[in-house]
């Protein structure tokens, strides 16, 4: 079942059973819809993100912006989806963190496809965590899972449109794999950088750069 139809069954369900539905039952169809239109939201966004990539009409809007708040809407986002899984999000951002000069709702949309990521490959009650550090004008973001960590033969290539690791492409959660080159070329766009690395706890660690505004 295509997520359209998933969704559109849920609208129907919805409408067909609230009469008779309680609170509790409503809750959880709610939320199941809700989830619904977020990953049919974020398969639109790569979908349309992908082919302006291809087509050489890919832009990016950066202006200074409060990092906080990119990080605070992507968690928004993906808050109910990682309850879903009892995954525990946790969030570790300087509070006087400088702005920064991005574009926000691309940002938003580079850290839901990361933390949907983690969401795909970790397990369930393990913990998923969103840090920021400023490097010498620029401000490294990093999420980090439990899962079962990249392959060195993989990783050079992980960035690319439809790549996604061997031992991780038959999980049934695995998805179209335009997400991380999406990725990649947003924050490329920006004069970022992005990579993977090995969790040191097991795991691994997705990482990309945002330039500090200058001050000055």
């Amino acid at each position: 079942r295509t997520p359209l139809s998933s969704l559109g069954a849920s609208i129907e369900l919805l409408l067909d059973q609230a009469p008779v539905l309680s609170p509790a039952e409503m809750e959880e169809l709610l939320t199941s819809l809700y989830l619904g239109t977020v990953g049919l939201q974020t398969l639109v966004d790569n979908l349309l993100e992908s082919a302006s990539i291809e087509s050489g009409r890919f832009r990016v809007s950066p202006r200074p912006s409060d990092l906080g708040n990119i990080i605070g809407e992507a968690v928004k986002t993906m808050e109910p989806l990682l309850n879903k899984y009892d995954q525990r999000l946790v969030v570790e951002v300087p509070i006087a963190i400088p702005l920064v000069y991005a574009d926000i709702r691309r940002n938003v949309q580079v850290l839901v496809n990361l933390l949907s990521n983690a969401n795909k490959y970790s397990p369930a009650n393990e913990e998923i965590t969103v840090t920021a550090e400023e490097i010498e004008g620029w401000v490294r973001v990093v999420v980090s899972d439990h899962g079962p960590g990249i392959p060195p033969e993989y990783r050079e290539r992980l960035f690319t449109r439809f790549m996604r690791p061997g031992h991780l492409s038959d999980d049934a959660k695995a998805g179209a794999g335009l997400g991380l080159s999406v990725v990649k070329a947003i924050v490329e766009a920006q004069g970022g950088h992005v990579g993977v690395e090995d969790n040191p706890d097991g795991g691994a660690r997705f990482w990309f750069t945002i330039k500090l505004v200058d001050e000055e």
